[in-house]
């Protein structure tokens, strides 16, 4: 993830017009956007083992 965000900040810096909303890019400048993400993809690793689990 803090390849991404390194990007993404990297983008804003030096191309700011390539993101037009202003909502994405104060989202950007956040940590905390980032920071949920991760809990997201770990939550969603254990749902999808689960259901393979099931499945199986």
């Amino acid at each position: 993830m803090s390849c991404l965000r390194i990007a993404l900040k990297h983008v804003l810096k030096n191309n700011p017009n390539e993101i037009t909303n202003k909502s994405v890019r104060r989202n950007i400048r956040s940590s905390k956007i980032f920071s949920n993400v991760d809990k997201l993809t770990k939550v969603l690793k254990l749902i999808k083992t689960a259901i393979t689990l099931l499945k199986t």
